[in-house]
């Protein structure tokens, strides 16, 4: 038997929190990767699969994110 567990309000909110700015990270260092490769000491930027893939696990991120704050609301 699965036991869901048991946050109060805010430890839904920090979780939340957390998820989306993991989220965000994940935008921020792949936009870097992509578009100013030195900031890597890359001497190319990424291929723009990896970058479209790194932007969609970020977007996805940020999502799971707000759903968590709705599971928070509740």
């Amino acid at each position: 038997m699965i036991v869901k567990p048991k946050l109060s309000r805010d430890q839904w909110l920090f979780l939340s929190s957390s998820v989306r700015t993991f989220g965000e990270g994940i935008l921020l260092g792949a936009s870097a990767a992509f578009f100013l490769p030195e900031t890597f000491q890359m001497r190319e930027p990424i291929q723009i699969g990896r970058f479209a893939l790194l932007v969609l696990s970020g977007l996805f991120a940020i999502g799971l994110g707000v759903i968590l704050i709705k599971k928070g609301e509740q």
